[in-house]
């Protein structure tokens, strides 16, 4: 630069060049992590490379279909510059997903009880007497038990993992404490993104609720799935629901089967007694039983009759009975009839025993005293005592010898008002006789 007031001037040059720093900035730097660790210090380029443990949660409560994952931040800084860089990584976590059935099952056992009655115990017969009839019957009853109570299975154990087999220790057990037997190895490989199965069964005590617990251990977590365990009351099958009942007097022994579902369970039927043509005491014993369908259990209930054919004194029948156990029937024919003849003519009645015992009285006293003059003729020639009624036999041997149905339905005067009666008083105590209210008593009907 030319001095001042100086026209003109000189100019010179001077080379700007830099050499080595006079002063050094951050020449080294140090590193931190926040995993925990640190590097440097470092003057030039550099890298460090270091592992890192991730683990899964252990609370199973954390996985929703198996699956869990979390995000893991890590940041590196230069501490001088306070420069920094991150990374970050995924984790995801898979677990066994565990579920399972519960299929019930019992039986039902059917016990059966047996039952014999009928409406005749004693029977006092004349010689010669059929009975009609007695009637039986035969009841069964059924009650039942519940047994054999189980439970049965599948166990599913999913992988959700899309790469590497799943090796889980199986277990099942339900809530009274009974453990289920695994038709499976305990140890159960399962494979990539695929399943597993074991079947289980346990025997039960009884028909209560439960609930089934399978657990699926992995890494010494324990991974379950439940299923309700509940009866019905319908069983997987009946034993002895059903029985043959058969009966000593009854076609061929056998009276039908009956099951626990059957509508009737009782057999009625009747059966004659006699006739007996030895005096004496005889027994008759009548036994029903059953044969069970399955286990062949049997049962047997008796029920006995006891006749007694008087061999002094007989027994005496109603008019009833010999009106229906002549030739004509409609009973069964009493050989008696043949000392008189159904067809004999019956003094001047102008009928025959056989229609005057059929004839209605309709107020006759004639009628009246006939029909148990007839029955009380016949039990005496069927063996029954008559002596304490022969003056009332003769004195109406003699009336009818005398009297026709006619003359007696036409007594209208004083005298003819005492023989009615005494046709009257004679009926009630031939009544008496036949009926067994006097003499040797009356044989069962």
């Amino acid at each position: 630069t030319a001095p001042e007031g100086r026209v003109g001037g000189n100019e010179g040059t001077a080379d700007v060049t830099f050499g080595d720093p006079t002063t050094e900035v951050d020449a080294e730097v140090n590193v931190n992590d926040t995993n925990g660790k640190s590097w440097g210090p470092v003057g030039d380029d550099s890298s460090w490379t270091y592992e890192e443990t991730f683990s899964c949660s252990s609370d199973v409560n954390e996985y929703t279909n198996g699956t869990y994952g979390y995000g893991h931040e890590n940041v590196a800084t230069i501490v001088e510059t306070e420069q920094s860089d991150d990374a970050y990584v995924t984790i995801d976590c898979y677990a066994p997903v565990v579920s399972k059935t519960a299929t019930t099952s019992f039986n039902r056992y059917w016990t059966w009880s047996i039952d014999k009655s009928a409406d005749q115990s004693e029977l006092l017969l004349s010689l010669g007497q059929t009975f009609q009839f007695v009637n039986y019957t035969v009841s069964v009853t059924p009650t039942y038990t519940d047994d054999d109570h189980a439970v049965a299975g599948t166990i599913t154990v999913v992988n959700p993992h899309p790469s590497a087999t799943m090796e889980v220790t199986l277990a099942d057990m339900l809530s009274d404490g009974t453990i289920a037997t695994l038709n499976c190895n305990s140890t159960l490989t399962v494979s990539a993104g695929s399943s597993a199965t074991c079947d289980y069964t346990a025997g039960l005590s009884d028909d209560s609720a439960r609930v089934n617990t399978a657990t699926a251990t992995l890494n010494d977590i324990a991974f379950t799935g439940t299923a309700d365990v509940t009866f019905s009351d319908t069983p997987n099958d009946n034993i002895d629901e059903c029985v043959d009942v058969n009966d000593t007097h009854t076609p061929e022994g056998f009276l039908g089967t009956v099951c626990n579902d059957s509508a009737n369970m009782s057999f009625e039927y009747q059966l004659e007694i006699g006739p007996y043509y030895v005096c004496g005491d005889y027994t008759i014993d009548n036994t029903a039983d059953f044969v069970a369908n399955d286990s062949g259990a049997t049962g047997e209930s008796t029920w006995t009759v006891d006749v007694n054919v008087p061999c002094v004194g007989g027994c005496s029948l109603t008019q009833g009975y010999w009106k229906t156990h002549s030739s004509y029937g409609p009973a069964p024919y009493d050989d008696t009839w043949a000392q008189i003849g159904e067809d004999t003519l019956f003094f001047k009645s102008g009928q025959s025993y056989y229609e005057v015992l059929w004839t209605a009285p309709q107020g006759n006293a004639y009628y009246n005293l006939a029909h148990q003059y007839i029955a009380a003729e016949l039990n005496g020639f069927n063996g029954a005592d008559t002596s304490v009624i022969s003056d009332d036999m003769a004195q109406a041997l003699l009336l009818f010898e005398t009297y026709t149905p006619t003359d007696v339905a036409n007594m209208k005067s004083k005298s003819d008002k005492e023989t009615r009666a005494q046709f009257i008083a004679l009926n009630g105590t031939l009544d008496a006789y036949n009926n067994g209210e006097i003499g040797p008593g009356h044989c069962s009907e």
